[in-house]
């Protein structure tokens, strides 16, 4: 029986940092080409921007510090990415065919999320603080609750 060999995670997350940030610098460089379409110019821009991203990874125990920071994260991804490369290729569309409504095509993700998920992960945040709580108010009545797996 062979074993899978030991993955080294922080050279793995290391490695993938430094061509993530290498593929922004390109695409960077690419938004600022001469002659370059905008629509062509914002999707460079947005795939510089989604790599410069950090996004947030949750370890361990999760608090409601981590939902916050996933929010952050698509509010960023909203902002900076899709709604502005999907505004750009409708001003595209705007320009070159007939009866194209630009207000179709603006702040479409974020609308999205907004109503959603964004919603959802406050709900999670909010139901993490409430265990907490009960934890800190019963330590012991809440542990065997868990252990019944009563929720």
């Amino acid at each position: 029986m062979t074993t899978a060999p030991a993955v080294d995670h922080a050279a793995a997350l290391a490695r993938f940092t430094l061509m993530r940030l290498n593929a922004a610098k390109i695409m960077e460089d690419a938004a600022k080409m001469a002659g370059l379409p905008d629509h062509l110019r914002a999707q460079a821009q947005a795939a510089a921007n989604l790599l410069q991203l950090r996004l947030h990874q949750i370890y361990l125990v999760p608090g409601p510090a981590d939902a916050n920071e996933v929010r952050k994260d698509l509010e960023t991804i909203a902002a900076r990415v899709v709604d502005p490369l999907v505004e750009a290729i409708g001003e595209h569309a705007k320009e070159n065919l007939p009866n194209i409504k630009i207000e179709l095509f603006q702040k479409l993700l974020f609308g999205a999320l907004d109503g959603e998920g964004l919603f959802n992960l406050d709900e999670s945040a909010d139901r993490i603080r409430e265990e907490r709580r009960e934890i800190e108010a019963d330590p012991r009545g809440w542990s065997k609750a868990q252990a019944e797996g009563v929720d």
